[in-house]
């Protein structure tokens, strides 16, 4: 049956304000792939900071994000002078989207000295970077489905996004070794150099996407000033906890999230370690993920639109999670490079529908509340985001201890090396089957129950 469209279900927005807005995913998975793959490993293996100092300064960023995540989601929300003059969403992005780039060659700044020194510039920066980054990442998530409201043009951002996603993804991987050299702490401030000028520059032609228009600002004002008194931050947040579909995409997202996370921030380990090859061989197997996953784009997007987002999204959560084990038997870098070009092949389901399928649960949210106070919604999803880091070094710091690995050591033991394969392989899988679990016995929201969500939405002006 066709898709009854009103008003408010219809998009006036050319493409290019939709391709400048989906570079936002390219921004998104650019800088923090560029963050989770390198941060950890240069602080390990090339600053050499204990790994207690590691493993602590990630449990401190990882309560600050408890709080700091959310939080910024419900402040974006609260209507002040300057958004309700420029807008709900687009200040937010303005001021902290290129600051939050600049604050990435700090990080690979470290001062030459004590460990607790090098610490504590760590703790600083890593949560002073997640603070800006979260402010512009909510906020331009939250965007989304305000600007665009029929599933047909969700998708068709979604397919944009997913291509920049993973071009944005496979350069963060790309670009850095092309600017250091293991063993050479210096040569990491040029390649962090760089990651923050493309991080400008894109952060930039975002601007005019972000930009919203004055007449559905003033309604979605009205709405806001109407509930925002009596909607306190607890509430919405108890009500949030309540919602089985939101509950169950966090956790699909966290599997996608540490993924991605702890899979690249070991292809690291791998080249070095495993592999025994040199830096600039992480590029082989960055573009192999690249083309497996830009292949399969146009191929989840029809899956989407006739069977809808939580098939797909199953299809990509459980099959990435059994390609993952490939990489527990590479054993040369042709083998590696196949292992990548599948892996990237099934992940694309999820960054296709990543998107749309979060639109589907801010919608069922926004009917149930009444209300967009939703800024606090995209808050959990970023915390959860950034709650994969934390995963991730954890996991290193915990499988590196007990397997004895040496980052100063001229070889590795084979049990260092499997510690190494399983932290790639074994920790995502596990996350990633967590997510597939959620998608199939819990997440209820089908094509029908999305339309009739959206029809509300028109019926109570949202």
């Amino acid at each position: 049956m066709a898709e009854k469209r009103s008003p408010l279900d219809e998009s006036n927005s050319p493409l290019k304000i939709q391709f400048s807005y989906a570079l936002g995913s390219f921004l998104d998975d650019f800088i923090i792939t560029a963050f989770s793959i390198r941060v950890y490993a240069f602080y390990e293996n090339e600053v050499f900071l204990p790994n207690v100092f590691l493993a602590t300064a990630f449990i401190i960023y990882g309560i600050w994000n408890m709080v700091n995540d959310p939080l910024v989601g419900y402040i974006s929300d609260r209507p002040t002078r300057f958004t309700k003059r420029w807008g709900r969403r687009f200040p937010w992005f303005l001021f902290t989207a290129i600051p939050s780039a600049l604050v990435f060659t700090i990080i690979f700044s470290p001062p030459v000295g004590l460990d607790w020194a090098i610490f504590m510039w760590l703790l600083i920066f890593i949560c002073l970077f997640d603070f800006l980054f979260s402010f512009w990442n909510t906020n331009w998530l939250a965007a989304f489905p305000v600007k665009f409201r029929s599933h047909f043009e969700r998708t068709r951002v979604a397919g944009i996004q997913t291509i920049l996603s993973q071009i944005g993804l496979t350069i963060g991987m790309l670009v850095p070794p092309l600017f250091f050299t293991y063993g050479n702490r210096v040569s990491y401030i040029w390649q962090a150099i760089m990651v923050t000028m493309i991080g400008v520059i894109i952060a930039t032609l975002i601007l005019p996407g972000m930009r919203e228009k004055q007449a559905p600002s003033e309604i979605l004002f009205k709405a806001i000033d109407g509930s925002h008194k009596s909607t306190s931050y607890f509430k919405t947040l108890f009500f949030a906890l309540k919602q089985k579909n939101f509950i169950a995409y966090l956790i699909a997202y966290l599997g996608q999230t540490v993924m991605q996370v702890v899979m690249l921030a070991s292809v690291p380990y791998l080249i070095k370690y495993v592999l025994n090859a040199e830096a600039d061989t992480e590029i082989l197997v960055s573009g192999a993920l690249l083309v497996g996953g830009l292949v399969m784009v146009p191929v989840w997007i029809k899956v989407s639109r006739k069977h809808g987002n939580r098939l797909g999204y199953m299809f990509g959560t459980g099959l990435t999670a059994a390609l993952l084990l490939f990489f527990l038997f590479v054993q040369d870098l042709t083998q590696a490079m196949i292992a990548a070009l599948l892996l990237g092949m099934s992940m694309s389901a999820t960054w296709s529908l990543l998107y749309p399928t979060f639109s589907d649960v801010i919608d069922e949210m926004v009917v149930k509340m009444k209300a967009r106070n939703e800024g606090i919604f995209y808050g959990f999803r970023t915390f959860f985001g950034r709650l994969s880091i934390v995963i991730q070094a954890l996991s290193f710091s915990l499988i590196h201890f007990v397997v004895g690995f040496d980052p100063e050591a001229i070889s590795q033991t084979v049990l260092a090396l499997w510690g190494l394969r399983i932290q790639m392989t074994i920790v995502p899988a596990i996350f990633y089957l967590a997510g597939f679990i959620c998608m199939w016995k819990i997440y209820d929201i089908t094509p029908a129950k999305a339309l009739l969500n959206k029809a509300q939405l028109t019926e109570l002006g949202l």
